[in-house]
């Protein structure tokens, strides 16, 4: 049975305040006329009551007390949906004090009661650190009219359970540490306003899924490492992945797919994602940093592209599921252990006609270990395919004398580079022979039977001539390069 309580009226009529019991929960529905009234509203039922409603203007010290009951009392739903709330925020730290610290173990955090709570239409911001550590908040509704959020709002609520979690349009920005150890946290929607995914903003989470809108241009360093995603498609916008790590740890990703404009793969980007078989690596990319795809199994063929240069420290340690790889002519370095325990590799083909470089560690190079009954990786019989006349470049430079069968092939002929100090270059890319030079240096492509195909001057920028597969001799800068399209 529920009994009605006397309304209370206070100084100045500044807060009407109604209350209701229910067995063992009571809540208080409390008016307020004027912002920083609602302790005076509340009085002594502060720490006895469940559920709170509050309405009219709300500000810091409010947002206190509301703390307050849920710390020391065992408030748990706050509904602020007619509040308003002073500059239209949540404060930094509302629901996260200094007090919820054992004073003689400054380690030992003690978690407030709050459970549930409704922002009101109006709130455009939650300040930084404003529900952080709050250990049993299972659920929050955001208003629409919400545009930022603060540094690590949310950070470690383990028990926030949205499903989905469907962030306003109008918000740009997932900040530092946002969502934070969130491990109760499944799906997300992003809006198709969003430009930027900061750093750690869902390490940790129990995040499967969530969309990449076209239009994100930016996912800092560890966004969402230890997470639970098991496909991520990027958009071609999303040209900026700032510092490692990105998708590290996502034991069930089985699919990542980059941007093709993207010129640097991150260290570690899917570290350890343990079941990742689909991946591509973009067009662009002129290197692929260290232990980007450690111990990815990978699938099938991998073809890396022309213009990629340096593949760094353990890059495809442990792909043990690829069984053919294609290196550019443009590739000069190959990092320690980059190609190590290639176990299901069948074939090999390298485009260049000087080897890369190998980083050794001692008597390992970028392929493991000779001794392949040690390291479970390539085996040093499989056919490995290079250009006409580099055969004795690659059975005598470190690490590629491993292999002992290799096979030339006119079908590799070298796309080289051409030194006259100008910096001119000539590669092949998406049916396109292309040219970089210097303003002013004159080129022609011919056919093997001296058939001119194209020819023109150089103006600075990159010169593309489409041709059809097959064999073309490229003069520039008073070089001449045979390249197979």
């Amino acid at each position: 049975m529920r009994v009605t309580i006397l309304l209370i009226s206070f100084l100045a009529a500044c807060a009407s305040v109604y209350a209701q019991t229910a067995d063992d929960k009571s809540y208080i529905k409390a008016e307020l006329t004027a912002p920083g009234t609602l302790a005076e509203a509340l009085g002594d039922r502060a720490n006895t009551i469940d559920s709170l409603v509050v309405e009219g203007p709300i500000n810091d010290a409010d947002f206190y007390t509301m703390w307050s009951a849920t710390f020391y009392g065992k408030l748990s739903a706050i509904n602020l949906e007619k509040a308003k709330a002073e500059d239209n925020r949540v404060p930094a730290r509302a629901f996260y004090r200094s007090e919820q610290f054992d004073p003689d173990d400054n380690m030992t955090l003690y978690m407030t009661n709050l459970r549930n709570i409704i922002l009101g239409e109006g709130i455009e911001e939650i300040g930084e650190s404003a529900f952080s550590y709050s250990g049993h908040l299972h659920e929050v509704t955001l208003p629409s009219t919400l545009r930022r959020l603060g540094r690590a709002c949310f950070c470690d609520c383990p028990k926030l359970s949205i499903s989905p979690l469907i962030l306003p349009e109008g918000l740009e920005e997932i900040p530092n540490r946002c969502f934070m150890n969130c491990k109760s946290l499944s799906e997300v929607v992003l809006p198709s306003t969003i430009k930027s995914i900061n750093n750690s903003a869902f390490l940790s989470t129990g995040v499967t899924k969530i969309n990449f809108p076209e239009g994100l241009e930016m996912i800092g360093e560890t966004a969402f490492y230890g997470a639970d995603l098991g496909e991520v498609i990027l958009p071609e916008s999303c040209i900026n992945l700032e510092g490692d790590e990105q998708f590290a740890f996502n034991r069930n990703l089985k699919k990542l797919l980059l941007p093709d404009g993207l010129s640097a793969v991150p260290s570690g980007i899917a570290f350890e994602c343990e079941k990742l078989l689909e991946v591509n690596i973009p067009s662009k990319a002129v290197t692929i940093g260290k232990e980007a795809f450690y111990r990815c199994p990978l699938s099938g063929a991998l073809t890396l592209p022309e213009g990629l240069t340096a593949i760094e420290a353990k890059a495809f340690y442990g792909c043990s599921g690829l069984t053919e790889v294609t290196f550019p002519s443009t590739l000069k370095t190959l990092g320690a252990e980059s190609c190590a325990g290639w176990s299901g590799l069948k074939k090999m083909y390298c485009r260049a006609a000087i080897p890369a470089e190998c980083v050794m560690t001692g008597i390992t190079g970028p392929f493991g270990d000779p001794d392949t009954s040690v390291n479970g990786g390539i085996l040093p019989n499989i056919p490995v395919y290079i250009p006409v006349g580099s055969i004795d470049s690659y059975r005598k430079a470190d690490g590629w004398n491993i292999f002992f069968n290799y096979i030339e092939s006119e079908d590799l002929s070298a796309i080289e580079t051409v030194t006259d100090g100008a910096n001119a270059t000539v590669t092949c890319n998406g049916g396109k022979i292309i040219i970089n030079a210097k303003a002013g240096k004159g080129y022609s492509v011919y056919s093997l039977d001296g058939r001119v195909i194209a020819s023109g001057t150089t103006d600075g920028a990159e010169s593309g001539v489409a041709v059809n597969p097959g064999c073309y001799i490229v003069t520039v800068a008073g070089n001449a390069v045979k390249i197979k399209m």
